[in-house]
This record gives structure tokens, C-alpha cells and sequence, in this order.
């Protein structure tokens, strides 16, 4: 996958659109099931754009009981791990909590993030799978 970004550059008359570079997206992941009760989900994202700027995404993630999701991830463009959770609360409804601590020089002055999720499901189409992968 790729896409073409864009800046807006000119006066206040006139704009002109310069090109920033290509973005290039590789995206690979899958989970595997122990039982019924667990499941393993991993993934990789790599992303590089034209100009020489490459980063990668590693996500991994357990699911418990199709209840609650523990997941954890490093992403390599801000040196940064991510603690994640988020539970089930009912066919609809899900409940999240997430942090980011910064790994390197950044740290002494950011001490990390915190993020809050409540999300709900709008199931348009019959489910076609047997439990969801999301998290």
C-alpha cells in the first residue's frame, strides 16, 4: 500500500502544492488459538516514506476468555513501548486503557501518555467470524 502526500505552500494570493515523497505501508499479522479460552494475536507494521525515513510497529496481544485483550507493542518512530488492556463488557460495548512510556533522551522529559477507549460495535452485516480480532 502506498500514498502520495502533500504540503501547502504560498502566500496568502496564491497556494501551490508540493510533493513530500511516497508513503510505504507493509502490514503482516495472525493469531493463534490455545483452546478455547486463549488467543495469540501478533503483528508487524512497517512503514517508510522516499525521503529515508523507516519505522516499524510490533504489536502482541492475548485474549482471555473472548473477555478481556492484554497487549503490548514497541514502535520504533518515537523509541517507545505501549501497555495495553481492554475489556468486553458486553456484545456492544468495550472498555480500553492504554500507555505509552518513551524509551531513550525523550523520557527525562515526557514521563508517557495515558488514553481512556470506550467503543461500540454497529454490526451492519452478519458476523462472519467466530470471535472478534480487534483491539
Amino acid at each position: 500500500m502506498f500514498d502520495r502526500a502533500f504540503a501547502e505552500t504560498g502566500s496568502e494570493n496564491s497556494t501551490n502544492f508540493s510533493s513530500l515523497g511516497y508513503h510505504f505501508y507493509t502490514y503482516i499479522g495472525g493469531y493463534i488459538r490455545f483452546g478455547k479460552n486463549v488467543i495469540y494475536k501478533s503483528s508487524i507494521l512497517v512503514k517508510y516514506v522516499d525521503k529515508g525515513t523507516f519505522s516499524f510497529d510490533f504489536n502482541s496481544a492475548v485474549m482471555l476468555k473472548n473477555l478481556i485483550w492484554v497487549g503490548v507493542s514497541f514502535k520504533s518512530a518515537t523509541n517507545s513501548v505501549v501497555i495495553t488492556t481492554e475489556l468486553k463488557l458486553n456484545s456492544k460495548y468495550r472498555l480500553g486503557y492504554s500507555y505509552d512510556s518513551y524509551l531513550g533522551d525523550v523520557r527525562a522529559y515526557n514521563i508517557g501518555s495515558h488514553e481512556i477507549k470506550i467503543s461500540y460495535e454497529v454490526d451492519l452485516y452478519k458476523r462472519r467470524n467466530s470471535f472478534p480480532l480487534s483491539f
